[in-house]
């Protein structure tokens, strides 16, 4: 019974590590560089808005329809209408944001879907001179519609310092 269950364990850790053959259509390393290149330029200028924040550039990167939800300290925001009030309560008054990016990770999963996990330090410049630092780690998932890289769904949590 033992000889049995070690070659059992044997062929399945042989099957799952080295003996799979590639899947058809599945990316090359070169193709995986080229999407991974393309969302760490989205996300340096969604994390880099300039001097200015401007709502409908920042909600310009989501892919906000009926079926939008994100979940966020503690909460799931879902639907269109309520979810753009959150993101619209979330800058509002802020007049930029500095952010340092930190341990990035972008999973490419197909050559139009990829999951950005990072954790990142930000300074939110508000209009009435107010400085505000907080901190958090975070997960998006990024879809290539249209042929611009779009968040369909996020997660995170953020503390203030």
């Amino acid at each position: 019974m033992k000889q049995h269950t070690i070659f059992s364990l044997l062929a399945i850790i042989l099957m799952v590590t080295g003996c799979q053959s590639p899947r058809e259509g599945a990316l090359t390393d070169v193709q995986k560089q080229h999407i991974n290149s393309e969302i760490t330029q989205v996300m340096q200028k969604l994390m880099h808005p300039g001097d200015t924040l401007h709502l409908m550039d920042y909600l310009s990167y989501y892919q906000i329809d009926r079926d939008a939800a994100i979940a966020m300290d503690g909460y799931i925001i879902k639907g269109q209408t309520v979810m753009r009030q959150y993101l619209e309560e979330i800058i509002d008054g802020v007049r930029t944001i500095d952010t340092k990016l930190h341990e990035m990770h972008i999973r490419v999963v197909t050559k139009d879907v990829a999951i950005v996990s990072f954790r990142s330090n930000e300074l939110a410049y508000y209009y009435d001179g107010d400085i505000i630092p907080t901190q958090g780690s975070y997960q998006c998932v990024f879809q290539r519609i249209n042929n611009e890289w779009k968040i369909i769904s996020s997660a995170g949590a953020h503390v203030k310092e």
